[in-house]
């Protein structure tokens, strides 16, 4: 967090976006700013670019894996569970959970 201000082309200043990735065997949380080009990546950083997806999105003080994922059992719907999931963060107040928009990737 500290090093944000060397990362080039960003599109929010204000946000700052946790792709991950959970398996029975693996957990991956990356700090990512998103940015309008992946072109002069800061030294010891990486740069990539997620596919897009179709996402169920909430913002809860509940467990907001625990609705998006009910609500997705209750409507026919399938979380495509090979894609990263979102979670986006105010830096002014990144409290955890009713602050944070958390997207799941949803089989089309």
């Amino acid at each position: 967090m500290n090093r944000k201000h060397e990362i080039k082309n960003v599109i929010n200043s204000h946000e700052y976006v946790c792709p991950h990735f959970s398996s029975e065997v693996l957990f991956t949380y990356f700090f990512c700013m998103e940015v309008s080009s992946l072109e002069d990546i800061p030294e010891g950083m990486i740069g990539f670019t997620a596919p897009p997806h179709s996402y169920a999105t909430t913002r809860t003080e509940k467990d907001p894996y625990e609705e998006i994922h009910t609500y997705l059992a209750n409507n026919g719907f399938e979380n495509n569970s090979k894609a990263l999931a979102l979670e986006v963060y105010q830096f002014e107040d990144p409290e955890w959970p009713g602050k944070v928009d958390v997207f799941v990737p949803v089989i089309d």
